[in-house]
């Protein structure tokens, strides 16, 4: 499985749950999101681990001269469980919008391959 892959199954999961407001689903996603972008154990990458065998799930960089020591997706991942919990949990009357937009923005990022997010931490500085 693909990054790529991965980000429109995600986003498109995302919508169909909100649509469907199933508040534990939403729950169980979020801590799917914090558990992936703690450990950077992805599920595309352990998909890939144990279809081929030979992928690692431990990344080797070449270059390790970057600013912050944490990849992009890592972070993707902890940005959009913290958003999802501020605008799902913490305020959902005055942010109902905005699950749905990162839903919108997930699927669109797996489409075009274009991630405007991960684009923005890649400059700031992460792997």
């Amino acid at each position: 499985m693909s990054e790529r892959i991965y980000l429109i199954i995600a986003g498109l999961a995302l919508l169909i749950i909100l649509y469907l407001d199933m508040d534990n689903l939403i729950y169980g996603y979020i801590g799917i999101l914090f558990f992936e972008g703690i450990t950077n154990w992805r599920i595309p990458k352990v998909v890939s681990k144990i279809r081929y065998r030979n992928a690692c799930l431990i990344p080797q960089y070449i270059n390790q001269n970057y600013k912050i020591n944490i990849e992009a997706e890592q972070a993707l991942r902890l940005i959009l469980a913290s958003m999802l919990i501020i605008s799902y949990i913490a305020i959902p009357n005055q942010a109902w919008f905005l699950p749905w937009f990162l839903g919108v923005m997930l699927t669109f990022a797996g489409i075009s391959r274009f991630c405007p997010m991960v684009m923005t931490l890649k400059w700031i500085g992460l792997k």
